[in-house]
């Protein structure tokens, strides 16, 4: 007694080389057909620019800095005394 599966096994794998052999000329023609090339070209470009928009950020300012200039050195004050308040 042997199993029917292996008695068409031949044969199953014959109409399958078969039909990879009829296939070729059917897949052949519609990837050179020049919409399927257009369409294709145009969704890869098209995946692009929407994957540069979801990852963009804006580059924050620059935090301006201001400069501060230090206060004038006090006024150097002589040892006599002189000054507005000393002449009352």
């Amino acid at each position: 007694m042997s199993a029917p599966f292996r008695v068409n096994y031949e044969q199953r794998h014959a109409d399958n080389i078969s039909m990879k052999v009829e296939l070729m000329p059917v897949i052949k023609a519609v990837v050179s057909d020049p919409k399927v090339i257009f369409t294709t070209v145009f969704i890869f470009i098209y995946i692009a620019i929407i994957g540069k928009v979801v990852r963009y950020r804006k580059k924050p300012k620059p935090i301006k800095v201001k400069k501060t200039f230090a206060p004038p050195p006090p006024a150097e004050t002589s040892g006599e005394g002189g000054g507005e308040a000393a002449e009352e």
